[in-house]
Parts: structure tokens; C-alpha cells; sequence
């Protein structure tokens, strides 16, 4: 009998497979995210508890921003398996075209360096490695989700996993109706941004799709990158994969720019979530202020090996840019109030660029330059 990841890498170094094996994939993240924890279905009180949480926080979220949704969510309290499932099947609709594309690269590459060669070999199986062990990762940690459904055509989800927020609220010893209301208003307010105009849905799509149409995998540029790497110690190694230096250095100038535009995209969809939640979330729950502090303290309970971890994956860096987000969406508000700060939605011109949300006078007077 043959370990999984054994058997996995003798069948790609036999070459029997040449695509992500989006199973094996699933199957272990599964394994991470219900190692040694429990992962009991969500109970029925508390899905109707989400489902009037939700109703709620879209009518105060459509209130307060001035907003409209043209279609709502559903809403599904699920466990870290039903999670898994739900995101792989999105993860696969939308990245086989891409996967594909790169492995049609590798077979018409004449590596010649050893480093190359050997990229060239193992990549199938350490991006089937790394969607496993991310997800694991991911699923033992998300809170709430919203799922645009775009790959299946389906109207957008909202997903609450039960396991991690009993755990979490648990831990931090906090009321769990007042923690779940404060996590509905910050997904609710995601479909809200995407339900609000039709066009950031296409626009978001078009990013994408230009991603997948542009990708290439330039082996022998990564093979002298990783060569040229002058590090003492580990922690310069996790410092310098982390960076978007190495990422963007893989890619074509082109698709730099596609991946500046998503990463601006994500920052402000985050912070503008992050604003809208704290504003509502200040005025309408009375442990407003003890459950942002713990909430946000709770990054120092974490160990140091998953501090590496999460600093490897890139968690710790988004993390970041959702804090320039909120910060780019605080500043407009405070200077040019609600209608200034949806003129983020007005059109895609408007979407500001990466320096424009670290100096947001900058994308005030180019907008207004616009009117």
C-alpha cells in the first residue's frame, strides 16, 4: 500500500499525468482542514439564525451606502468539507483553462538548466500540492464567504462556516450573536458591491479572462531567479517568496499589469466591506468595541510555525492591502462623505490604481477631473 502524495509523485514522474488532479487536491484539504478538530454539520437554528441575520444587514447595508441590490444572495451555513467542495468546483471551472494553457508551456519547453528541467517536471504536482494544502488551510480559517458563482452561472452565495466561527468565538469568549451579525454585515456588503452594477461583475470577469488568455510560464526566467536568490537564513527565504518582487517577476509585463489591476480590484472590494461593517457594526452592536479588539488581537495567538505558513502562502500580505483598503475608504469618506466613496462604483474608470489607494488625494482629483 502506497501513501497518497507517494504514489501521486510516481505517476507524475512516469508521466501518466499532465494536469492538476483537482481530487487529490480536494482530498487533502479535506485531511488539513479536519485533522484532530471536529467538523459537525451547522444546526438548523443556527442556518434561520444567518438567514435573518443576513435579511437584516441587507437592508441596513443598502441604507447606509445608498445602494441597491438587483439580485440577493442565499445563504448557507455549512461545515469545512461543504466549504472545500464549493470552492474546488469554482477553483476548477475557472482555472482548467489556465492550467491547461501553462501545461501545454511545459511540454513545448527546451529547458536546458537543471532547475528548469526539473520545474518542468514536478510543477503539475506542486500546484496540485499547494491548492490542497491552501485550502486545507483556508477552510479550518474562513469565517464567511461570498461566492459570485461566477464559473456555473448561479445566482451569488453567502457562506458561513459554522466549525471555525464556534471555535473562534469560543476562544475569544465574545457574544456569538453580536460576532455573527458584524461577519454577515462584511459579506453582505461584497454582494452588495457586486450586485449594486452589473458592470463590476464583467469587469472583475474581463480580468480574469485577460489573465487566462495572457498566461505564460517563462521557466527558464524563474529557473535564474530562484538561482540568483542570496539568502542566510529562513526567514529571508519566506520574506523574499512573499514578496511581489519574486511573484511578478514570473509573469509578462502584461500580466503584471492584469495582476496590479485585480490586486486594486481586491483592495478596495475589502476595505470598502471593512468601512461599511465598522460603521454600522459601531452604531448598531453594543460590544462593538471589545469585539473589534479581540478579533483583531487574535493574529497574536497564533503559533510561529503557522505565522511562517501564512507568511508563505501570502495570507499575511492581503491582509495588509484589506488595511489600505479600509484606510483608502475611510479617508474618502471623511473628506468627500458616502457619495464621494461610491463613486468607486460609478464605473470601472473610477477603480483606483495601487498608488492611488496608498494616496487617495490623487485618485480624488483624478475622478473629479472625470465629472
Amino acid at each position: 500500500m502506497y501513501h497518497p502524495v507517494i504514489k501521486e509523485v510516481e505517476e507524475l514522474f512516469e508521466g501518466r499525468k499532465d494536469i492538476i488532479n483537482w481530487e487529490y487536491a480536494k482530498k487533502l484539504a479535506i485531511r488539513i482542514a479536519i485533522s484532530g478538530e471536529t467538523d459537525e454539520m451547522p444546526s438548523l437554528d443556527m442556518q434561520k439564525q444567518f438567514e435573518e441575520l443576513v435579511r437584516a444587514s441587507e437592508i441596513l447595508t443598502s441604507n447606509f451606502t445608498n445602494l441597491q441590490f438587483f439580485q440577493f444572495a442565499s445563504t448557507k451555513v455549512i461545515n469545512r468539507q461543504d466549504w472545500i467542495e464549493a470552492n474546488i468546483k469554482g477553483f476548477k471551472a475557472l482555472m482548467e483553462p489556465l492550467t491547461q494553457k501553462v501545461v501545454e508551456e511545459y511540454k513545448k519547453s527546451k529547458a536546458t538548466d537543471s532547475i528548469s528541467k526539473l520545474l518542468n517536471k514536478i510543477s503539475p504536482f506542486i500546484i496540485t500540492l499547494e491548492i490542497g494544502l491552501v485550502l486545507g488551510y483556508m477552510a479550518k480559517n474562513v469565517l464567511g464567504q461570498y461566492d459570485l458563482c461566477l464559473p456555473y452561472g448561479e445566482r451569488g452565495k453567502i457562506y458561513f462556516v459554522a466549525p471555525n466561527l464556534l471555535k473562534l468565538e469560543k476562544m475569544l469568549k465574545i457574544p456569538s450573536k453580536d460576532f455573527r451579525f458584524w461577519i454577515a454585515l462584511h459579506e453582505v456588503t461584497h454582494a452588495l458591491e457586486f450586485n449594486s452594477n452589473n458592470w463590476i461583475v464583467d469587469y472583475y470577469k474581463n480580468l480574469l479572462k485577460e489573465f487566462i488568455e495572457s498566461a505564460t510560464l517563462n521557466l527558464e526566467s524563474a529557473a535564474e531567479r530562484i538561482q540568483k536568490l542570496d539568502v542566510k537564513n529562513i526567514n529571508e527565504v519566506i520574506n523574499k517568496f512573499q514578496s511581489e518582487d519574486i511573484l511578478f517577476s514570473l509573469v509578462t509585463p502584461g500580466q503584471r499589469e492584469i495582476l496590479y489591476r485585480i490586486q486594486a480590484l481586491m483592495t478596495v472590494l475589502e476595505g470598502y466591506s471593512n468601512f461599511v461593517m465598522d460603521e454600522i457594526g459601531s452604531k448598531m452592536i453594543s460590544s462593538f468595541k471589545t469585539l473589534k479588539i479581540k478579533f483583531e488581537n487574535r493574529r497574536k495567538i497564533i503559533n510561529p510555525v503557522e505565522k511562517i505558513f501564512r507568511k508563505i502562502i501570502g495570507i499575511e500580505l492581503k491582509l495588509k492591502q484589506y488595511e489600505m483598503g479600509q484606510k483608502f475608504a475611510n479617508y474618502i469618506h471623511k473628506k468627500m462623505n458616502m457619495i464621494g466613496l461610491n463613486l468607486l462604483y460609478e464605473n470601472e474608470k473610477n477603480i483606483p490604481t495601487i498608488d492611488e489607494i496608498k494616496n487617495p488625494d490623487k485618485w480624488i482629483n483624478r475622478v473629479l477631473n472625470l465629472k
